[in-house]
Order: C-alpha cells, then structure tokens, then sequence
C-alpha cells in the first residue's frame, strides 16, 4: 500500500508546499490528511492556515472515522442540490422516522419475498439438518463457495490506499464538495470523483463471525482495515455515472445475514444486489424539473448510507459513514472509468458457472471440474507405468519446446504433463497438474506455451496470403475516427493462454518470468519479438526477448498496459504499424533531424506493406524447413521407439521359442527312450513271424497225399495236428507283431512329428534372430536422435528417483531442433503481424479501447474475442 504522500517531509517543507500549492484544492486536501497526523503547535498552526484556505476555518474537519452514531443532519434545499430539508434519522436510535423527501424511503426490503423460495432459511432449520453430510451437487459446491466469496471482500486501511494513479483524497464536507467548487482536471484527463458509502470495520466484523462459527485453522490470517459499503462514480460536475456508476460489496449484506446465522442466503447474492440496485437508483440519479441528472451530495451518501444499513440490517456500531471520495484523473484516450473492485474477483463469474450449469450450458472444463460429467478412466500413474510409457510415445512430444536458459530438457513427469494435456485437450477439457512448490510446474507450463505458439503458427503459415486471414466485418467510431474491424478466421483463434490464480503475485510472477531474456538460452541471439515493447512493460527492470505475456488483471495493470504497448510515442506498437502502413508523420527534434521512435528503431519494422510480404514468405519458407526437421526427429524416434518396442517383444519371443524348442529335445529324448525298445521288440516278433513261417512251408512240404490220408489215417492226423497247432501259434505271434509294429510305427511318427516341429522352431528362432539384428540396426541408426532415452520396459527395473530425473526420447541435439522450430514460429508471428498491420492496427485500436473500459456497440460484441 503507498505510504502518506508528505509523510518524510519535515514541518518547514510542508509550509513550503502549501505556499507552492498556489491554493490547488488536491494539494491542500493532502497537506490536510498528513498534518492530522502530526502534533507539534506548528503543524497544527499550519493546519487551521489549510483549513482556512480549503474554506473551512473548523478545525475538526470530516476525517475517516470510526464513529459510531454521527449526528443527524439536515439535506440543503440550495439551488445546487435540488433535495427539500429534512432531518436524516440515525439508524441506531429509530426506525421509526420519518423523512419526507423520500416517503418511500421507510419501505424495507422484504428478503423473505426477494430471494428465491430455496434459498430462505426456514425458522425450524435445526441442527440435524446442519449436521447432514453433504452430497457433493455442482450447483452446492457453487452455492458454499459464492458464500466463502460473498465474505471476502477488498478492504484498505485508510483513504490514500485507495488512491489511483496522479489521484488523491477529497475529504466531504457539508454544502463543500470538491465537485461543487469547479475542480479543474489534469492535462489531457477528465477528473472523475469515486464516493465512497462508508465501510465496515473488517477487524470487528471478523471478530463476531468468531463469535458464530469457528475458524479451525492453526495459523489464522490477520483481518484489518475496512470493507467499503459501496462507491458512487461522478463526473467532474458532481453528476453520477448512468448505469455503470453504483458498485455495492457484498460484504455488507452478507455479514449480517451470516450475523443472523443465515448462510445459507448468501448463495443468493446477485438476487440480493439486483434488488439493492433497483432500491438506490431512485436515489442516485435524481432528476430536475427539465429532466435533468442533478449533482450529488455528501447529504444524499449519508441518506444511501442510512438506507443500506436499515435495508441490509447492519450493526451500526461496526460501520463507518461516508467521509471521502478518491479523485480519479483518467486519460482522454481511455474512456469513462469503472467503478472500483469492492468484491471478489471470482463473485460474478460464479453466478455465470452456476447459471451454465442449471441450464446444461457448461463446458466441458466446467463439468469435470464440478463433475457433472467424469473422466472415462483414471490411472495413477506411479503405479501404471505403461500409461507413463504410452503418453511419452515420440509421437505425442509437440514439434516445438521453450529454448530455455541451459537448454536443459523436461524430466519424466514433466514431459508426460506436457504430452497428456495435448491429447487430452485436443477437444477442450480440463487437465490438471499437481505438485508441490519447486518440482518444475513453471518450468513444463513454458513448454506448454511452446506448443500452443506453434499450433497458431501452423495455422497462420496456411495463409499464402495474410489478407485470407481476415474478413472485413464492419466500422465503429473510435474518438474523432472511425476504426475498420475484421473477423479473424476461425482456425486462428483458440491459442489464447490465460494465466490466472489465487494468488495475484504468483499469476503476476509467471507473466513476468515469459518474457525475460533471462527464459531464453543465452546461445540465441537472434530472437527478438518487440522487445522494445516487453522491455518498457517492465520498467526496464529486467532485459527482455520478446512481447509474448504481459501482466493485465487490476486496473493499475491494464493501464500500464494500454499505455505502453499502444499509446507511447516511443515504445506503442500504433506508431509500428504506421510506420509499415506509410501513415507514421515522424516528428523533428530542435535541429530539424526526425525523432524516430524505439519501437521503429529496434524492432525492425518492414519498410512497406510489399516488403511485409516478402518477409512472411520468407518466414513461411523458415517456418516450414524447421518444423519439417523437428517432425522427421520425432518421426523417426517414434521408428526407433516402435522398433525397441518390437525388439523387446521379439527377444521374449525368442525366449518363448527356445524354451519351447528345449522342451521339445527333453521330449524328442524322452521318445527315442520309448522307440528303441518298441523297435526290438518289433522286430524281434517279425523274425519270430518269419521263422513260424518257414516252419509253415517246411510243413506244407511233407503234407500226406490222398492216399496217405485214406490208409495212413494216423499220419495225416498227426500232421493235420501238427499244422493247425502251427497256424494257432504262427496267427497269435502275426497280431503281436502287427500290434508291436503299430506302437513302433506311433511313436516313429511322434518322433518324426517332434524333430519336424524342432527344425521349424530352429528355423523361426533364426528369422527373429535376423528381424531382432535388422531392428538394431534401424534403432542404432536414430541413436544420435534418442540415444539412450527412449522409453521402454528397461526404464522401470531403474530406481524410483533414477526414473524422475530421466529426460525421455530426445538427445540435446535433437531438442535444439524443436528449439529451432520455436524460434522460427517467433519469426513467423512477427513476419505475419507486419504483413497485416493494417487489419491489426484497426482491430488492435479497437482492442485497446474495450480494455480501458468502452464497450464495442451491440451489433459489434460478437466481434470481441477476434480483436
């Protein structure tokens, strides 16, 4: 916060500003506050002199206090104020008064009738119902964190915080408003008065909150200063700004509905404040008899203050009534102000995210984030490293990284974080990334950064001509011109980063950091991207590279912005892109030589439209050549990773072969084993067939004859005996024989089976051997390009800690061809915005006009986000 303006100043300095002052009303009212501050008879003596000068000989002047019940004052019924007399009752002594300058000004808001049905806390609302466990529904979890928000409001802890800029205090005083005595503004600004509807007391408030609901944390933050009730915007003549001119804080209503123990009814703050609004306007804007907006009064901000008070049902012992309006200088070129933020930055976009989602309207990021919808699967990726290995597939590495200072490459996680938010953001989502401080978050989020730049410049380099780029869309007045807007093609937009946070300095920090030449390898010298630009949007604090973030947000901060990105004689990009268009009148110095600005000088400008163009072939041409290198690297890792892949499935084929080719032996073995015997005794029983049948034919011979048969009976009995004994024992041995030859013959066919099979593995052993050593080669032929880094089963037998500092699949050769393709894609971006100076120049100048707080007409709006 800034300190008191003349607080280093001693008491003799001081007399010597107000003599300086020549009765200027902002310094007087400054020497005001500082020498309330001080003691010594002189610079109370010095007081009553400015004091006397401001108009005012009391010495007690309206300071910002803590006072609990201010006196009743009377409204003036002067020319100037156009409000009849009567006395504004005090809120802490009756509700019951009547002021008859605004009969409805006793009617009290009935909340009960405001605020939607399921929202009122009803009177049997006991604790079993508190104590239910909560469900989780999106529209709840929006619902308790509008409540958290409703209570955190901005607070100051006095006046000066408040100050913008070249602005000051104006202490009020009855029938003496600053705007009342004709104030003059600054050069080339309209003055502009902030009213403030007095405040409550943060520290008290917190402290009955306390009282009601506890606050369990161990470190507790401290909770000082005060919550502005609400500001009232004037114009230099004291009339309030139509529309844009009330802003309320939440704060006010919602702690003493929370003082009441109605939480609940917080989650209908914009009810709340529409309702609010609607009530006060009547007594903002007040009208004469033409018709005519009237000036504001200090008389009509304790009236709005009384009114807020008894219609918000807060504690007038804990509030502070209005004492003081901030003077606001703003530039001509910016346009009519905003009121200031009173309330959390995240108030109104909640009440959009909760209406999107009643009505089914929410993105995709939105109902992840609140699940509405949930992811199709999830992983823990500590534990499933094939989902790591598969994420860091070469294939889905972006062609470009962030060349940063040391070149050195994201390790394992870091990279994985990179690849999976482009595959899963592909069609808009929700990614997110967890960890705590100093483990590379930061550091992966300028890859990312990387890989949306170069998406829009492959989108830009298929426009052969930039005039393609844009479609003519109309024309808006601008000031005393008129400006020519252009629609962007659709696949140029959608490459917008937005850094936001809950923590300011961390948002500013990162925006910062982007574009300092300290983020850049110090081996580049040839990147500059408006770097006059980026070097005056830091104060030169720091050298830059290029114009690739910038720090917006808080008004303070798009004023810097719109100021010395645009407007500055010397560092604006208007004057670049003049200086292209051939409508740039340089300005000449004393000796007659033309005063050329920085941003001209510096950062090379093509001389003309036509040598813009020939610039942005070139770049094409650049951009083209290096992202075509960077692709054929990744391209040929991802060969070299499909090829480790396939090497490390052929080796356990390999495995699976020769193992089943030794078991194969044990069983050829173990069937040799078996044959050999069957063999024997096979044979055997042949030659014992062979013999029977010898002994056959040997019998046959000496077979009787017919007449032997009729007289020597006996005989052929004997060899009829003999041969039918022989034919049993010749029959009986055939089938053991044939049975014998059988079992041979099955298991010379098993083993035949058995040695083809072995052979055929043998033989398919051999043609992985030789796909194994062709797949070697081909992976030993990208081994400038990954070396060691590919990742494969290999990386996880390491060390946990080993794998985490692991950088996946590029050597440090190869990665500076994705530096190069980051590099060309600056070039790209330059080159393209000097061939279509004249369509940005306009759309830019309109741009900068709806960031200081004008708005594009109606029919123009949808033409916002392609400025």
């Amino acid at each position: 916060m800034e300190q008191r303006k003349y607080f280093k100043y001693r008491i003799n300095e001081l007399e010597e500003v107000y003599k300086s002052g020549n009765g200027d009303i902002a310094v007087l009212e400054e020497l005001e506050e500082e020498l309330h501050h001080r003691s010594t008879q002189r610079a109370r003596k010095l007081l009553n002199t400015v004091q006397k000068s401001i108009g005012n000989s009391d010495i007690s002047t309206a300071v910002h206090t803590t006072q609990v019940h201010p006196p009743s004052v009377s409204i003036s019924s002067g020319a100037n104020d156009g409000v009849p007399t009567a006395p504004i009752p005090d809120p802490a002594t009756s509700k019951q008064s009547t002021l008859n300058v605004f009969p409805e000004e006793e009617e009290t808001i009935d909340w009960g009738v405001v605020l939607p049905e399921s929202d009122i806390v009803p009177p049997n609302f006991d604790d079993t119902q508190k104590q239910q466990p909560p469900l989780n529904k999106p529209a709840d979890i929006l619902d308790t964190w509008t409540v958290l928000e409703a209570l955190s409001p901005q607070s100051y802890k006095k006046p000066n915080d408040l100050v913008i800029g070249q602005g000051s205090v104006a202490y009020l005083k009855q029938e003496q408003e600053p705007w009342r005595r004709g104030e003059k503004s600054r050069p080339q600004a309209n003055l502009y008065y902030m009213v403030y509807l007095g405040a409550i007391d943060v520290e008290k408030a917190t402290q009955k909150l306390l009282t009601l609901y506890q606050d369990k944390r161990i470190e507790r933050p401290s909770v000082r200063g005060f919550a502005a009730l609400g500001v009232i915007l004037l114009d230099k003549r004291g009339i309030p700004i139509p529309d844009t001119g009330l802003a309320l804080s939440s704060f006010g209503w919602s702690y003493a509905r929370a003082l009441q123990g109605k939480l609940q009814e917080l989650k209908s703050w914009e009810h709340a404040e529409n309702k609010l609004i609607e009530g006060l306007e009547k007594y903002i804007y007040r009208q004469d008899k033409d018709g005519e907006l009237l000036p504001f009064s200090l008389n009509q901000a304790q009236l709005i203050y009384r009114w807020i008070l008894r219609n918000c049902e807060i504690p007038v012992e804990d509030v502070v009534e209005p004492s003081f309006a901030i003077r606001l200088y703003q530039p001509f070129n910016k346009g009519e102000p905003e009121t200031p933020l009173l309330n959390s930055f995240y108030l109104d976009d909640l009440q959009q995210a909760k209406h999107a989602v009643q009505t089914q309207a929410s993105g995709d990021a939105l109902s992840l984030y609140l699940g509405v919808s949930q992811p199709k699967q999830c992983f823990d990726i500590l534990k499933d490293k094939q989902y790591i290995e598969v994420a860091l597939q070469p294939k889905y590495t972006p062609a470009a990284r962030w060349p940063s200072n040391g070149r050195h490459s994201l390790v394992l996680l870091q990279q994985t974080a990179v690849n999976l938010s482009k595959i899963q953001l592909a069609n808009g989502g929700l990614f997110s990334v967890n960890g705590p401080p100093g483990t590379g978050k930061t550091t992966l989020l300028r890859d990312v950064v990387a890989s949306v730049l170069v998406d829009r410049a492959k989108a830009l380099c298929a426009f052969k001509n930039t005039d393609d780029a844009f479609e003519h869309a109309g024309q808006i007045r601008l000031g005393n011109a008129f400006v020519h807007l252009y629609k962007l093609d659709e696949s140029l937009r959608g490459h917008e980063i937005l850094v936001a946070s809950t923590n300011n300095k961390a948002v500013e920090n990162v925006s910062k950091e982007l574009p300092l030449r300290a983020q850049i390898a110090q081996d580049i010298d040839d990147i500059q991207y408006f770097k006059t630009v980026s070097d005056t949007l830091i104060n030169g604090e720091e050298e830059t590279w290029g114009l690739c973030a910038a720090v917006l947000g808080n008004a303070k901060n798009r004023s810097a912005f719109i100021n010395r990105a645009w407007w500055d004689d010397d560092s604006g990009l208007r004057k670049y892109f003049l200086s292209i268009t051939g409508q740039l009148n340089l300005e000449v110095d004393d000796d007659g030589n033309e005063i050329i600005p920085r941003v001209i000088e510096e950062c090379d400008p093509s001389k003309s439209i036509e040598d813009a163009r020939r610039r942005w072939g070139e770049a094409r041409k650049s951009f083209e050549e290096a992202l075509k290198k960077a692709q054929d690297v990744i391209n040929q890792a991802q060969h070299a990773y499909e090829s480790k892949v396939a090497v490390g499935k052929l080796k356990v084929e390999i495995e699976n072969l020769l193992s089943e080719y030794e078991s194969l032996k044990s069983e050829i073995s173990s069937t040799e084993k078996q044959y050999v015997p069957l063999e024997k005794d096979s044979k055997e029983k042949e030659s014992r067939v062979e013999s029977l049948k010898i002994k056959d034919g040997d019998l046959n011979k000496v077979k009787p004859g017919f007449l032997k048969r009729l007289f020597a009976w006996s005989n052929w009995r004997a060899w009829k005996e003999e041969y039918k004994k022989l034919h049993l024992e010749l029959s009986g041995v055939f089938e053991e024989y044939k049975m014998a030859q059988g079992r041979t013959d099955e298991c010379r066919s098993v083993l035949s089976t058995l040695h083809y099979s072995a052979s055929g593995i043998q033989e398919n052993i051999k043609s992985l051997h030789a796909k194994h050593d062709a797949l070697l080669v081909e992976i030993e032929k990208c081994s400038s390009i990954c070396g060691n880094k590919l990742v494969t089963n290999e990386l996880w037998v390491l060390e946990h800690a080993q794998q985490q500092v692991f950088a996946p699949n590029f050597t440090t050769e190869a990665q500076r061809l994705r530096d190069d393709v980051f590099i060309a894609a600056i070039r790209l971006h330059k080159a393209f915005i000097d061939a279509s100076s004249k369509q940005l120049r306009q759309n830019l100048g309109a741009f900068f006009s709806c960031l200081s707080g004008k708005s594009l007409p109606e029919d123009k709006q949808a033409l916002l986000p392609h400025l």
